[in-house]
């Protein structure tokens, strides 16, 4: 009889049940403000670069497009925010192979024409790990 006195008198929560409730729903509070609110998002654009010399600047988001660079005999296309090159006249293609970049630090380089088009950000920096990093 004893025991179930002491059962009955017991409150159901004690001080440090109480804190480690208050913790979780901290942390879970922590977590859903994190996931939940909009972050701060770059402000991407594209630079085209000919002979070292910046030639066009496109903010990003931009409406799909072809950009003609006539004196390379170059096209290049802007589309879902993302550039790459689709016709050129130089010989080994590689620029052309390169596909299309998306984030800021991405370069595609044509030595031939001596064109070098890249995505810079001027927010916070991508946090995403590159394939060769890893």
């Amino acid at each position: 009889m004893k025991q179930n006195d002491a059962l009955s008198q017991r409150s159901f929560f004690h001080k440090t049940d109480w804190l480690a409730v208050a913790l979780i729903l901290a942390v879970s509070l922590g977590l859903w403000a994190v996931l939940f609110f909009p972050r701060v998002t770059q402000r991407l654009q594209v630079e085209i670069y000919c002979d070292n010399v910046l030639t066009q600047t496109i903010p990003l988001p931009a409406e799909d497009k072809l950009l003609e660079l006539s004196d390379r005999q170059m096209t290049l296309e802007l589309k879902d925010n993302r550039i790459r090159v689709s016709e050129t006249n130089c010989a080994d293609q590689s620029c052309l192979r390169m596909g299309f970049i998306e984030r800021a630090g991405q370069t595609i380089v044509c030595l031939p024409n001596r064109v070098v088009v890249q995505i810079t950000g001027n927010g916070e920096p991508d946090s995403q790990i590159d394939g060769i990093a890893g």
